[in-house]
């Protein structure tokens, strides 16, 4: 038996702030991972958005839809989807637009698709970059797009 000293229960000062200090340390090295990562995914849904319009453009075109041609136009802070001879003299009620994120820079460019053939008047490039990483976009004579 045993009288009169009582054992301390639970943790030390010590102790606490080792593991306070650990949580801490290993969350601020997540962050840039997890910044990253936000980066990458930010380009990759903008470049994907980009694709997706060059397409729908061109099969809009194609299929004579509000009988009209069809085009993009991209700008540093947004990628447009018009109808119309060009992005100056759309037709501002069949407008799509595609916010690019303050992380991704984009160049400005603008392409018309036909609406005889679905053909642009000519091969167009379109950029896009986050600071680490750059994708060209290539629509060439023919309407094919090709990411690289």
């Amino acid at each position: 038996m045993f009288y009169g000293k009582k054992f301390a229960t639970g943790f030390s000062l010590i102790e606490l702030i080792l593991v306070i200090s650990l949580i801490i340390l290993l969350a601020g090295a997540g962050i840039p991972i997890a910044s990253g990562s936000l980066r990458t995914n930010q380009m990759l849904e903008t470049r994907e958005g980009l694709t997706s319009f060059l397409r729908s453009a061109q099969v809009n075109a194609l299929a004579g839809k509000a009988d009209c041609a069809w085009g993009v136009y991209q700008e540093p802070n947004a990628i447009h989807l018009f109808c119309g001879d060009s992005y100056a003299q759309q037709q501002a009620a069949l407008e799509q637009t595609w916010a690019v994120p303050a992380s991704v820079n984009a160049s400005t460019a603008e392409i018309v698709f036909s609406q005889a053939d679905g053909l642009p008047a000519a091969a167009q490039n379109f950029s896009l970059s986050d600071g680490e990483k750059t994708y060209l976009i290539t629509v060439n004579e023919w309407g094919v797009v090709d990411v690289d």
